[in-house]
């Protein structure tokens, strides 16, 4: 086996062997990387022969399963693959729970995120307030005289009116809220399995319209392994849990976005209700 040449001895090579298609070998990876990842934060203040023990245990699992597939002659076959979600999705309540849960997890969640965030911070600052202001007034326009409901400037003002909640409901966050950061915590981790859920589990038009790469995937892996890795300790360092929080937001509301077929979609409608609150609370409540 040589290391450093992309012989057919490598992990990627040997999934494809064993069935999977490029883009589910590299999924597999990115998510081996992340168990390798996390297990290390999770390890760092053991000591070393700990930490070298976990990881040579974990090396040695994962060429032990390919060995045992490799010899077994088990292959993940396209027909089998197909066969089986063909199954599972033709069950009623299976549907139910892996396509309308996750989607209407989603077109719930986040709007009820995006109000009750504005309306329990501490305070608006006004420079915030004033942004809102232009915000609102570009939504208006927008929706009245908008292209459509996909639009570049639909989708950065609805970013916009994310970002300034997730960044306002950290650093003006009252003191009896720092007793419902699991709560948070939770729902952004729910957030990130509804997506990958909805997504993997669409209807065809869905997947087309809202095209995944194994990139997309990484992302959300690495998220949620910083969720978990952290313990409650990340929530003290205010910038990673910022991007944190917007990166899944964005995911969500973007497949929201995808999704919508009217101009008055709900996730549109809650963010100019979300600016106008944030016009209010900075510029005549403060």
């Amino acid at each position: 086996m040589n290391l450093f040449e992309a012989t057919r001895n490598h992990i990627h090579h040997r999934l494809l062997d064993l069935g999977f298609i490029h883009q589910e070998s590299v999924i597999i990876i990115y998510s081996l990387q992340m168990v390798f990842v996390t297990c290390g934060v999770l390890l760092r203040y053991e000591s070393n022969e700990m930490i070298a023990a976990v990881y040579l245990g974990l090396a040695a699992s994962v060429f032990a399963v390919l060995n045992l597939a490799e010899r077994s002659g088990w292959r993940f076959a396209e027909n089998r693959r197909r066969s089986g979600q063909e199954k599972i999705m033709a069950h009623d309540m299976m549907r139910k729970i892996l396509v309308v849960v996750p989607r209407r997890f989603l077109s719930i969640g986040i709007p009820l995120y995006l109000l009750l965030t504005v309306l329990t911070i501490e305070r608006v600052p006004g420079d915030f307030a004033k942004l809102a202001l232009l915000v609102s007034v570009l939504m208006v326009l927008e929706l009245f005289f908008g292209v459509g409901p996909h639009s570049v400037m639909r989708r950065a003002l609805v970013y916009i009116t994310a970002a300034f909640v997730v960044y306002l409901g950290i650093s003006y966050r009252l003191e009896w809220m720092e007793f419902l950061e699991p709560v948070n915590t939770g729902f952004f981790v729910l957030t990130a399995i509804a997506f990958v859920t909805a997504v993997k589990f669409s209807p065809r038009r869905r997947k087309i319209e809202f095209n995944t790469t194994a990139t997309d995937y990484l992302v959300v892996l690495l998220l949620m392994a910083v969720l978990v890795a952290s313990k409650g300790n990340l929530w003290g360092n205010e910038g990673i849990m910022f991007v944190v929080q917007m990166v899944v937001l964005f995911y969500g509301c973007e497949l929201l976005i995808t999704e919508k077929r009217s101009r008055w979609g709900g996730l549109t409608i809650t963010a100019l209700v979300t600016s106008v609150i944030l016009v209010v609370r900075g510029l005549f409540l403060n």
